[in-house]
């Protein structure tokens, strides 16, 4: 509910389709003409900007946090997911956030294993490109070809 000074306190429920391959528009409550069930839609703006001053409604709420777990369901960083709302759904990174940070409190264990997760897929993305690099680099210098049909270094056939 909200407070005097524009906070919003309980009244959210733990959010177990957080995990991945959940369908989250299902969890929160939100119609699927509000929050399309495909991760590949585009984000509409249902939520209209909120001003400091001005009180935040359930539905809006759970608009934000049906949001939020789509864009979770790709492994996006919080940032990515404030940047993603603002620019897509016209959602205020301030109010992103504070549905952000209630969901984080009421599901600590998830957004821990989920920040895992991200870390995780932004190495091997980073390990993918490195591999390619590498890649392009044999193919200048000359030397092309799978691991194993590459000349030993110094003997060893590592």
């Amino acid at each position: 509910a909200p407070t005097g000074d524009g906070m919003v306190t309980g009244g959210m429920a733990p959010v177990p389709s957080m995990l991945p391959g959940a369908a989250p528009a299902s969890s929160t409550g939100v119609g699927a003409a509000e929050v399309p069930a495909t991760a590949q839609a585009p984000l509409r703006a249902v939520v209209a900007p909120v001003a400091m001053n001005e009180q935040i409604t359930g539905k809006q709420i759970k608009v934000v946090q049906g949001y939020i777990e789509r864009c979770m369901a790709k492994y996006m960083t919080q940032s990515e997911i404030m940047s993603t709302l603002q620019a897509q759904a016209h959602i205020q990174p301030s109010l992103t956030c504070l549905v952000w940070q209630k969901l984080e409190e009421e599901n600590s264990d998830t957004f821990f294993a989920y920040n895992a997760m991200v870390r995780a897929k932004d190495q091997v993305v980073a390990f993918n490109y490195l591999v390619e690099q590498q890649s392009r680099l044999m193919e200048k210098i000359g030397v092309a070809g799978p691991p194993d049909q590459l000349p030993m270094a110094h003997g060893m056939g590592l």
